[in-house]
């Protein structure tokens, strides 16, 4: 057997279930909707490992380096990302360790005791 509660409800609670089904808050709730997406667009965040390129209409804008949470223009600004830890040698090619090398480390102690070691490195 089903049991419904019919006890009535007070008249405060019905006006304000009558206002949340009501048409303003129906376009409230599209404008609150429409508003979210259109910050979504025009806040970015830049972390601390990638460079910002800002473009407006393929012209360059702007570059942001320091990270953090950044703004702007919707639909007219493309961002393009570039990562930091991307790192290019720019010596000769003969100043890169060959595959094998041996390499001795020095290091001095307090007290004037120092320490030789001397290691082989593989790639």
């Amino acid at each position: 057997m089903n049991v419904i509660d019919v006890t009535p409800r007070p008249a405060a609670v019905s006006a304000v279930v009558r206002f949340l089904q009501s048409r303003v808050m129906t376009i409230l709730g599209i404008v609150f909707i429409l508003t979210a997406f259109k910050w979504g667009t025009l806040l970015f965040i830049v972390h601390q490992y990638e460079t910002v390129i800002i473009t407006r209409f393929g012209k360059i804008v702007r570059t942001v380096t320091n990270p953090g949470l950044k703004m702007k223009l919707p639909v007219i600004d493309k961002l393009q990302r570039f990562d930091k830890r991307i790192l290019a040698w720019e010596g000769p090619p003969t100043e890169c360790p060959p595959r094998t090398s041996s390499t001795s480390l020095s290091i001095v102690l307090p007290g004037g005791v120092s320490a030789i070691h001397s290691f082989t490195t593989t790639a």
